[in-house]
């Protein structure tokens, strides 16, 4: 898989500061394909939470 971030337009930003915004982006659409990953591998739905906030400390 290849994600090239030109094929992907950022609206507002200009082409000065789109090397800024690029990782962003593609760190953005890594991490919800690694997401659905796990979801698919682990067979837990990533929208139930296990730990996140269920315990005061």
């Amino acid at each position: 898989m290849v994600i090239d971030p030109r094929d992907y337009p950022l609206n507002g930003i200009d082409d000065a500061f789109r090397w800024i915004m690029a990782p962003c982006v593609v760190s953005t659409l890594l991490v919800d394909r690694l997401a659905a990953h796990f979801e698919h591998y682990t067979g837990h739905d990533l929208n139930i939470r296990r730990y996140y906030r269920q315990f005061d400390y």
